[in-house]
């Protein structure tokens, strides 16, 4: 559950209510002291004003299930406390966060008047009612002939990963918003009383079906920063992974890679295989991951690499450190002969030679190299106005040292070592 969490509104609320602040709080439905419990006022909005009633978030999912009837009737989303004659009415984000009904009901409720005509007769069933227009193609049905056929082809939708569902009347083929089925379940859930189970209605797998069409246009978003499109229609089932065997929205693909760029697997895949082969990149102070493909032995391209990173936190804080590593490298001033890895198991960093001892520029960690007796060279110090200083060997500016590592940065913009 969505909980705020905002020491200014605790500091507010104990002054109110001119209490301590670590008193006890129990639920007012329930009596309940051992659960979590929630005080309408911290979820209150800047200009609403609540009441310090709290209760556990069972028992305001129970409360707010059963004024869904009254609220419908009203064609307006304002539910009442739960405390015994308080007239103030629950925060609206309170009341959409613990009751997912709520949340539908006041989309359907919001809508303009061609989404929801009232008291109309169904083409299909012939029923009055509510009713419920698609923008796509103009046909209009009631929520219960909605539902219906949500229902009947959810499973379908989701196992075969489709993306859309064509409208409910027969030979019309234009696609429904995904909006408009989350309107019809909020509309026909607010009638059911709380204690009915929606599993395995149609109104439980409508429900489902819009979070997969969601989920589906989510996938979608972040395939586009790949350059993917879907290859099938919205209606056609998705490709299916060869890794999960599920169908998806689209595969990835390694574009760039020389050998194995037809290897393909859904995003999901890609992003598990490549955090477990974080330890190994680390390790190997390189993007060490293989491709997914039974029998393949080649390294994932630089590019889906960067791609995959913009997706997770894990493989991004990874793909820090290794960019750093890789501009440390690419210094001209010492190529790679003059270049020593990090002896720290768990940094990709690296120092330069040329000197009695080398510091790792990502750790700062100082040893001495293999080769070296860790013996100061000679120097040519200058004492000038009491301070030692030397001078840059390209611009002779003085440089004086009072602390941190031997690399150094002159006036000159040019890069010496003490």
């Amino acid at each position: 559950w969505l909980k705020p969490d905002s020491s200014k509104e605790c500091v507010t609320l104990s002054r109110r209510c001119r209490c301590p602040p670590m008193q006890e709080v129990t639920c007012a439905v329930c009596g309940a002291s051992d659960r979590e419990v929630h005080t309408n006022e911290l979820w209150a909005g800047k200009w609403h004003s609540a009441c310090l009633h709290a209760a556990c978030s069972r028992c305001l999912t129970r409360h707010v299930e059963s004024e869904l009837p009254r609220c419908k009737a009203n064609l307006q989303l304002r539910v009442r406390c739960y405390g015994q004659g308080c007239q103030k009415f629950l925060p609206q984000r309170m009341v959409t966060t613990f009751c997912r009904q709520a949340s539908f009901l006041a989309e359907a409720l919001d809508q303009p008047p061609e989404w929801c005509l009232h008291e109309k007769e169904c083409p299909l069933c012939g029923k009055l009612g509510a009713g419920f227009v698609s923008r796509s193609c103009w046909h209009a049905a009631c929520g219960s002939c909605w539902l219906k056929w949500g229902g009947k082809h959810a499973t379908r939708c989701i196992e075969e990963g489709c993306r859309r569902l064509t409208c409910c009347h027969p030979d019309c083929s234009a696609l429904v918003d995904t909006r408009l089925w989350a309107r019809v379940v909020g509309w026909e859930a607010a009638d059911r009383p709380p204690e009915r189970k929606l599993i395995g209605t149609a109104c439980e797998r409508s429900c489902a079906l819009v979070d997969h069409f969601d989920s589906a246009d989510q996938e979608l978003a972040k395939l586009a920063a790949f350059g993917i499109r879907p290859p099938f229609g919205p209606t056609e089932p998705g490709p299916i992974c060869p890794i999960c065997r599920e169908h998806r929205a689209a595969l990835v693909q390694d574009s760039k890679s020389g050998t194995c760029w037809d290897h393909s697997a859904c995003l999901s895949c890609w992003l598990r295989w490549a955090r477990e082969r974080l330890s190994a990149c680390i390790r190997e102070r390189r993007v060490a991951v293989p491709c997914l493909a039974a029998g393949c032995k080649e390294q994932i391209g630089l590019r889906l690499w960067q791609q995959l990173a913009t997706m997770c936190p894990d493989i991004a804080a990874a793909e820090a450190r290794l960019v750093r590593r890789r501009r440390l490298a690419s210094n001209e001033l010492y190529p790679a002969p003059m270049q020593v890895d990090c002896p720290r198991p768990d940094c990709v960093g690296l120092g330069y030679l040329g000197f009695d001892t080398a510091m790792c520029f990502i750790c700062e960690h100082v040893w001495v190299p293999e080769g070296s007796d860790g013996s100061a060279p000679e120097t040519h110090a200058e004492k000038v106005m009491g301070l030692t200083v030397k001078r840059c060997p390209r611009c002779q500016e003085y440089i004086e040292k009072n602390g941190g590592g031997d690399h150094m940065t002159c006036r000159g913009k040019h890069e010496v070592f003490w």
